[in-house]
């Protein structure tokens, strides 16, 4: 059985952010936050700031909550947090596909599970707001990798 992630603001270090997990033992300095990214250090300190809980306090409640969920997933269990989404294991379908490098080679690729994410209602309204109308070029996209290439 997988061993629950471990995730602490290191006391010894301000701005230091310590992770334990299956991979390992991370570290990672303060950041300047990103415009179109939200970790989950930038949650606990949002979260922090409007509940006025200890950071720790509320780094424990998030990370118990993703593991939670996490897990329920990993035993194929259907989530459902009603107004934000369903996290459900879907099985993707054996299939062939192309090496890039050998385009005449077929490589098999066999049936697998993954996890899938259906937004809720309420942030499929809020996303829908952030599409371009009609006139407005690229440059008002509020994130400019999401086009695809032409």
């Amino acid at each position: 059985m997988k061993k629950p992630c471990d995730s602490a603001l290191d006391p010894q270090e301000p701005g230091v952010y310590t992770h334990s997990g299956l991979g390992g033992r991370v570290e990672s300095k303060s950041r300047e936050p990103k415009k179109d990214l939200m970790t989950k250090r930038d949650l606990v300190i949002r979260i922090s700031e409007e509940t006025g809980m200890v950071q720790q306090q509320v780094l424990d409640v998030v990370q118990k909550a993703f593991d939670h969920i996490a897990e329920a997933v990993a035993k194929g269990e259907k989530v459902e947090l009603r107004n934000f989404g369903v996290f459900e294991v879907k099985i993707r379908k054996a299939r062939v596909g192309r090496n890039p490098n050998q385009p005449g080679t077929d490589v098999p690729i066999p049936q697998r599970a993954v996890v899938k994410f259906k937004p809720g209602k309420d942030m499929r309204e809020h996303v829908l707001r952030l599409t371009p109308m009609p006139g407005q070029g690229p440059s008002s996209n509020p994130n400019p990798n999401s086009n695809p290439a032409p």
